[in-house]
């Protein structure tokens, strides 16, 4: 059976819901390989 990823989930426990620097830079790496990749 052949999955595909379609995003990815991440949390800093005890801040706001919010993308860092860094994962910023995870986001725009994986949307190289997809366009439609999702970041929550």
């Amino acid at each position: 059976m052949l999955e595909d990823v379609v995003g990815w989930y991440h949390s800093h426990l005890g801040y706001a819901c919010c993308l860092n620097a860094i994962d910023v830079s995870t986001q725009m790496l994986n949307q190289q390989f997809t366009e439609l990749f999702l970041a929550l």
